[in-house]
């Protein structure tokens, strides 16, 4: 499950990515290891399912396996690589679950394949990658070693648009969630980018939100949402209900 906070390259703010690999029929070796994104120390950690440290990896550089800003975190669940999305540099890094690189893809720009600010990254069931792009108003989806497939999304508050998509989370039907931050609202699409539904409104009652963040889905397909306006997480199924 990955999930993040609000934050901003420039002042990094109370932001951390989590992942781990237990979402699969054939867990890799090390299944329930913990994935984290310390970005302060511009490294990632690695722990088994009780907390333990395993390794890190990761430093500030240009290079391969160096970071600006690591933060979005997401695990093959079949491969058991890492895949680590950084804001600052706007690429994607694939990692192997004891953090070697093994490649990266992405630039700073607005064209196919290029990102100004990707912020979250999910996999689906078929190994297919996905990363919301804050400045672009976009998600982005690529097979596993990055090639580009399609993309969906443009600034606005009508259905299928955004204002700050940041959260990202797929469920078991490879439908793909987005958390709007500035729109208050959770959009789901499914793996092509058509939408097939919305829910949420700015507010303090049950279902509202200020400053939606993070998502995750468990195994049953609930929603989960830290509600970063409110300091809550907040509960739905699959179709928005609360």
């Amino acid at each position: 499950e990955a999930f993040s906070a609000d934050g901003e390259d420039a002042d990094r703010r109370e932001e951390t990515s989590v992942d781990d690999d237990r979402r699969s029929s054939h867990p890799p070796s090390g299944s329930g290891d913990v994935y984290v994104v310390d970005y302060m120390n511009i490294r990632i950690q690695k722990f088994d399912s009780n907390g333990d440290f395993d390794t890190k990896w990761g430093s500030e550089g240009e290079g391969d396996g160096e970071f600006g800003v690591p933060h979005g975190i997401a695990v093959d669940r079949s491969t058991g690589n890492v895949y680590v999305v950084d804001m600052n540099k706007c690429n994607v890094q694939i990692f192997d679950s004891e953090g070697n690189f093994k490649s990266k893809w992405g630039s700073q720009g607005e064209d196919d394949g290029q990102f100004l600010h990707p912020h979250s990254i999910a996999l689906d069931s078929e190994g297919n990658v996905y990363v919301t792009d804050m400045a672009n108003y976009n998600v982005q989806k690529f097979d596993r070693k990055g090639n580009f497939l399609l993309k969906w999304g443009e600034e606005g508050t009508s259905d299928g648009q955004f204002k700050a998509p940041e959260g990202l989370a797929i469920d078991s039907a490879d439908n793909v969630y987005v958390a709007d931050t500035e729109n208050a609202n959770i959009q789901k699409f499914d793996s092509e980018g058509n939408l097939i539904l919305k829910w949420g409104s700015e507010g303090s009652e049950d279902g509202q939100m200020k400053r939606p963040a993070g998502i995750d889905i468990d195994d049953s397909d609930i929603v989960y949402v830290t509600d970063a306006g409110n300091n809550r997480i907040q509960k739905f199924d699959s179709n928005g209900k609360f």
